[in-house]
């Protein structure tokens, strides 16, 4: 829960695909919803382990980006072979 989409979308990169924006799509969000039973305390350290999942998604994710640049080349669009 949470940070979930740059973890993904750092995956389909480092394995090729590419991520559009699609500014025609729309998502409701009705933010921290599904945080409103859960106690204040466990509620705090939900969104601790938030924000370490983006910055831990933002940095082992480039740095794998990088490292299969260096060490392999430029990552291949799926379905294509080399």
């Amino acid at each position: 829960m949470y940070g979930e989409e740059p973890d993904l979308f750092l995956k389909f990169r480092r394995y090729g695909f590419e991520c559009f924006l699609l500014p025609n799509s729309a998502v409701i969000h009705y933010r921290e919803r599904s945080l409103m039973t859960v106690p204040v305390l466990q509620r705090l350290q939900i969104k601790f382990r938030a924000v370490w999942n983006v910055v831990d998604a933002f940095i082992t994710g480039w740095a794998r980006i990088i490292l299969d640049m260096i060490t392999v080349g430029k990552p291949q669009p799926a379905g294509e072979k080399g």
